[in-house]
Parts: C-alpha cells; structure tokens; sequence
C-alpha cells in the first residue's frame, strides 16, 4: 500500500508548481511565497488584557476560544507558561503578537501545539528553558510544533523561538495516516537549541525537525544560529523548500535530507523526501566542524544559487550524500497547493 500526501489529490490548485517548474527546467526560486492561510482576520476581535497564565482575559483563555478570532494584545511583557504547553484546536485564529505594546510578548517555561488548521502567529518571543517539572527530570518542549493530522494550513512569522529543549520547531504527526502539511515558516530566528539539558537522549540543540511524510512545508527568510542539528532537517517522505535562510555557527549538521528507513509494515512502501533548497547561505562558526557542507543526506533534491562562506573568505561545499535531482523524479502532480478556502 503505497502512501498518499495529505492534500495530494484531484481537486487541489497550485499554490506555487515548484516541482512542476524544476521538471520544465526552469529552476528559479518563486518570487512571492502565497499565505496558506488567512487564519482569523474575518472574525471575533479578541483582546489580551492580562499577562497570567489562565483565567479571563489571558492569552490561553483566548486560544481556548471556539470561533474564528483575532486576537490583539493590550499588554506587553512575560507570560509564564509554568510548565504547561499551550495548545490551539479551533481552527481561524491570528494570533496578532505585533499589537503588544512594548517591550512585547515573550512567553517562557512552554511552548505552543498548533493541532488545528487555518493558523496564524506572528511577531512572539518564545523561550521554553529547561526550568520543567521535577520526578524523573524529563521536560522536553518545542518552541512552537504544527501537529497532524489536524495541524495544516498554518504561518509562523516574526517570531523569535529560542532555547528549547526538544526543537525550537517543529512540523509533525503519526508515523502512518494523515499528518501536517501545507505549512509555512518565515522570517524568525531560530536559534540556541539547549543541548546539555533535561532530554531524555541526553545531547539535543536542534533547529527545525520536519517529521516523517510531513507535506508541502517552506522555510524562507529564516535565521537558523548556534544550533547543533536540523537547521532544518527534512525526515523521509517529506515535501518541502527552504528558501533564502541564512544558517550559521551549525554543530554537527546545517540542513539534512532524510532517506526512507524501514517502517515495520510490509504493505507500506516509504519514499524519499523531495526538497528543493534555493538561495540559502551558510556562515560556519567556532561549534561547527572542518568539514561542514550546506545539505547532506539523501533522498530527491534540487540545489540552486546556494552560499556557503568560510571565515577566511574561501568557498566550503554545498552538499554531501546520495541525491537524485528533484527535477527527475517521478512526481506528476505539484508539491504546493493553494490554500483552503
């Protein structure tokens, strides 16, 4: 049983053909990157009034809400997650970070699950720590993870996601079935993973970890910095672009393409990721190895107008592994979709 993209079907219009522009030859980058959402500017106006963590008035009771909401900030300054993640499952909803009064919104000791669709969040500071709960010492968050099958059609924007435990970002869901898909990364920094924490596998520091089958995701205009890993990583079955980001001071990896691994169901056929990576720079740094590359993994990928600059001025190489260009692969229908409407 071969498996089937979320939002791959008949019916669907391009948000932008990339991988049908690359098959043609083309292989330029698209000028104007399309909102897969309008999330909730038509509805409810809901305002923020109080910094706590619960309660009236509070940024999570307004989250909890179940219609189609604005919401606009008449405060500014720290929300104390105390531990608690939160968690979006109505769908339409902006969450408008940019109307905060100075010094903004920052929100520490959690992060934010998107599980639903139709999303947008711009202009937060999100800084988890690893200050968690105490017993067996495990406190894992993201920064903000876009969660399938419900998590899709989602934007993050402007948003400074920093010191998390697990990854500053994320785009995930169940190994099998639907998962989150057609969802858009941009203009943030994502950055100093905390990498002796409290995980559970012991050393971490990751930037932005695409999961498994994960579909339709772009990361553009984004500043990857002093993360060890995933800056970002593509994993197996992934459609995505990471377009104009700058990574720099990377450990071990700057951006990674996932190949198929074995999946423990016979019936289930796993493909590579196809990932087109365009017009990124990568600027080493004291934690980043001699012998860093710019995409390394396997899978298909198509590579275009890509920097990878060393600090003494000279070139470093771009890629590393076993790649089949993007452009002749067996891919009939676009990787990138309008929006729902």
């Amino acid at each position: 049983m071969k498996r089937t993209r979320p939002g791959k079907g008949p019916g669907q219009f391009a948000w932008f053909c990339l991988i049908g522009a690359l098959c043609s030859g083309c292989g330029q980058a698209p000028s104007v990157i399309e909102s897969p959402t309008s999330g909730g500017v038509q509805g409810e106006v809901i305002q923020v009034r109080h910094l706590g963590n619960s309660g009236p008035g509070t940024l999570r009771a307004a989250l909890a809400a179940p219609s189609p909401r604005l919401m606009i900030f008449e405060v500014g300054g720290v929300i104390d997650l105390r531990d608690e993640d939160l968690e979006i499952k109505t769908p339409h909803l902006t969450v408008a970070g940019e109307t905060a009064p100075e010094p903004g919104i920052t929100l520490i000791r959690g992060g934010i699950r998107v599980r639903s669709h139709e999303v947008e969040i711009t202009h937060l500071r999100i800084r988890p720590g690893d200050v968690g709960p105490g017993g067996n010492g495990i406190w894992m968050p993201d920064g903000i993870s876009v969660e399938g099958p419900a998590g899709h059609h989602v934007r993050v924007g402007h948003c400074s996601l920093t010191w998390a435990v697990d990854e500053n970002r994320s785009a995930t869901g169940p190994e099998t079935g639907p998962t989150a898909h057609d969802v858009l990364f941009h203009d943030n920094l994502i950055a100093e993973g905390l990498r002796a924490s409290t995980h559970p596998k012991g050393q971490q520091s990751m930037g932005s970890l695409i999961h498994d089958h994960v579909a339709k995701v772009v990361l553009a205009r984004n500043l990857f910095a002093h993360n060890s890993g995933c800056n970002p990583r593509f994993k197996q079955d992934v459609t995505g672009l990471a377009l104009n980001n700058v990574v720099h001071n990377p450990g071990a990896e700057a951006i990674s393409v996932g190949s198929p691994q074995a999946t423990g169901d016979a019936d289930t056929v796993a493909e590579p990721a196809s990932v087109a990576v365009i017009g990124n720079v990568l600027t080493p740094g004291p934690d980043s190895p001699p012998k860093l590359v710019l995409v390394k993994g396997s899978g298909h990928l198509h590579l275009d107008g890509n920097l990878h600059q060393r600090g003494d001025g000279t070139r470093g190489r771009i890629r590393e592994g076993s790649f089949k260009r993007a452009g002749d692969a067996d891919i009939s229908t676009p990787v990138f979709f309008a929006p729902q409407r």
